[in-house]
């Protein structure tokens, strides 16, 4: 992907280059843009290889390393790869004994690195439902559970029969750290013709006709894996397309027979290879989906606008001008910036390590169409590098956007208390508009008083924040029909508290 052309897709934005740096793919950009819409269909099934795991923070150890390792402890002889260790551990004390030899390494709360993360995230929003992996770490997990995914492990048989179907599935070919009695590391395990009977084969087939596979940090370790992709590649009626992500450009890789025969098996050529490492991809990924994921919101939006000022004489073409403004700021400040602003807006969810587009899509989408016509009829205006949004000339809004059950007077106070730590001058004002929930609407809408513990849990400051409120229903029923741009435009000023100085006399002393 490093010299692909960077134009805009139908429906999405331009990629600045940075995003794709260090990446590419030795085909082209069309086979990158097939992978976002297997991505996009959930017809995409990420293969976590032990490579994935050895990029830092998570740090593991490559194969050979934790062999060499363990021989240094006693466990088999200097020179023996990690399956001969195994097979010696098995010899002499079963499974117990491998289990023992490799607790020195941390495999349960290692940190999560970016591969990690953006497959959470990915998980966040709807788009994957299931992972393969031969590592026996959990960082996958962990990552998934920061960012509150719900998910299963599925290591031994009995883990599919209490799957949760709405729980994303981490398919652990090779076992998991938290039953080291399934754990396979000796040669007859990776290697042998066995597989091909075995249960987590047949969850790799079952997978592997069905999904499209996205093979990160894997080289082809397993023979047994290899003839299984064989086998089900080799069946004409698999149509899927899969990708292997490398740190050498193909040609390179392939001079490992393991990586070689895995590669023919896989059918993937130079045009589904993608050179640059793991962690670039997946953050180049990352980079790329963003903009597509505004899409969800950015429809909801456009369909209620269009709905809104249809019986109106006010002209579309300008309304929807301004929602693409929008939209546009929230592409220009990257997902960063996004998950920023989607913290204070979902203010219950504010501590979470990502918030969701996707799946909070009407919700978000309401707000940016109240926006839109509010900034048609020159009340408000979006400040793009920070996407905050002002009535006149700095009062800020302050949207709470909450979940259908949620009560918006037990909401909008999260959001404050969020101000009242982020807010340096003692008084301020705000609108604070309030999308779905249920209930009443906040009551404190004259003088808030906040107190904000500044350097020292001893030394406190005041805040006087005085908010008025509104729901955007109020401003969405003034589009009535026959009215015309100039009268919606009056209506919805006289409808926003005017901006009158706030009294500081009436303000907790500083």
């Amino acid at each position: 992907m490093k010299d692909k052309p960077k134009a805009s897709k139908p429906g999405g934005a331009a990629v600045p280059a940075s995003a794709t740096d260090g990446v590419q793919t030795q085909g082209g950009p069309g086979p990158f843009w097939d992978l976002v819409a297997a991505l996009n269909s959930g017809r995409l099934v990420p293969f976590l290889g032990a490579g994935v795991s050895m990029i830092a923070p998570t740090s593991l150890p490559s194969a050979q390393q934790l062999a060499d390792q363990l021989t240094a402890g006693g466990y088999g002889s200097a020179g023996d790869d990690l399956e001969q260790v195994a097979e010696v551990c098995s010899a002499r004390g079963g499974w117990q004994l491998f289990a023992q030899a490799i607790s020195d390494v941390d495999w349960r709360a290692r940190k999560p690195n970016t591969c990690h993360r953006v497959i959470a995230e990915l998980a966040s929003e709807g788009l994957i439902s299931a992972v393969m992996t031969t590592n026996w770490d959990m960082a996958l997990e962990n990552a998934l559970t920061g960012t509150e995914v719900m998910h299963t492990c599925v290591s031994r048989p009995q883990d599919l029969a209490v799957a949760s179907p709405r729980a994303v599935k981490v398919v652990k070919l090779h076992g998991c750290i938290e039953t080291p009695e399934n754990i396979r590391a000796k040669r007859s395990e990776v290697d042998a013709e066995a597989w091909a009977t075995d249960w987590a084969a047949e969850v790799f087939a079952v997978m592997l006709r069905s999904t499209s596979i996205l093979y990160a940090g894997y080289s082809g370790a397993s023979r047994a894996t290899t003839r299984t992709i064989q086998r089900i590649s080799e069946d004409d009626k698999r149509v899927a397309s899969d990708w292997v992500v490398g740190r050498k450009p193909r040609e390179e890789a392939a001079e490992n027979q393991r990586t070689k025969d895995f590669l023919d098996a896989s059918g993937v050529d130079e045009s589904r290879y993608v050179d640059g490492g793991a962690a670039e991809f997946f953050a180049a990924l990352r980079n790329e989906v963003y903009p597509l994921l505004l899409e969800r919101p950015r429809s909801v939006a456009e369909t209620l606008v269009k709905s809104l000022i249809s019986p109106t004489e006010i002209p579309p073409d300008g309304v929807l001008a301004n929602l693409e403004q929008l939209v546009g700021a929230w592409r220009s400040v990257g997902q960063a910036g996004a998950q920023a602003e989607l913290r204070a807006s979902f203010p219950v969810d504010r501590d979470r390590a990502y918030s969701a587009i996707i799946p909070r899509a009407a919700e978000l989408g309401r707000y940016w169409a109240w926006l839109t016509l509010m900034c048609n009829a020159g009340v408000a205006r979006v400040d793009v590098g920070s996407l905050r949004a002002l009535v006149d000339a700095d009062i800020e809004i302050v949207p709470v956007i909450c979940d259908s059950s949620q009560r918006r007077d037990e909401v909008a106070p999260l959001a404050l208390d969020l101000l009242a730590n982020v807010t340096d001058q003692p008084s301020r004002r705000f609108v604070g508009v309030v999308v779905g929930g249920t209930g009443p609407m906040p009551t404190f809408s004259s003088k808030y008083d906040m107190v904000r513990a500044e350097g020292s849990a001893d030394i406190v400051r005041g805040r006087n924040m005085q908010v008025d409120w509104i729901s955007v229903d109020d401003v969405f029923n003034l589009a009535t029909a026959g009215v015309s741009a100039a009268a919606y435009a009056a209506a919805v000023r006289a409808h926003i508290p005017a901006a009158p100085a706030i009294d500081l006399d009436d303000s907790p002393p500083s």
